[in-house]
């Protein structure tokens, strides 16, 4: 991460936790770098350190902050990955969030590649993608009465 962002982030207090307990279905997950974020489990506590925070999905769905209290979770429910996160987004942007395999509701997302012949470039973090023509087959079966 740049220097000077590193330093605005530390005086600016911002801390950004992945929250292992969903806040769907209450399942558990442990945080996983190599799997892109689900945007609901991140939050973003601009200056409240642990106090209170706001839900990245909230935020970049366009439904406004809402501001969470983060107390509610125990410590080993809030894994603290703001060093990561920006490391990361600073290589990756949006990309953090979803893989290439599946179309986003994300801004920008139908305009995201930039298409040469058989392959694809992401704009967002520089993927390299060949296109490959699958044939799909299905069998159904029906019953008949003759």
């Amino acid at each position: 991460m740049r220097r000077e962002l590193r330093t605005k982030l530390a005086q600016a207090n911002i801390r950004i936790y992945f929250i292992t307990w969903s806040k769907w279905d209450g399942s558990h997950s442990g945080f996983d770098e190599n799997i892109p974020l689900g945007i609901g489990q991140i939050a973003i506590s601009p200056r409240w350190g642990r106090t209170a925070g706001f839900f990245l999905d909230s935020i970049m769905g366009g439904r406004g902050a809402t501001e969470f209290s983060l107390s509610v979770y125990h410590d080993e429910e809030l894994v603290d990955i703001t060093e990561w996160f920006f490391e990361r987004y600073e290589r990756m942007g949006r990309c953090i969030f979803w893989g290439h395999g599946t179309r986003t509701w994300l801004v920008g997302d139908k305009k995201r590649y930039t298409v040469i012949n058989n392959t694809r470039r992401c704009d967002w973090c520089g993927t390299w993608q060949k296109r490959e023509v699958v044939t799909k087959k299905t069998i159904e079966r029906i019953e008949t009465w003759t």
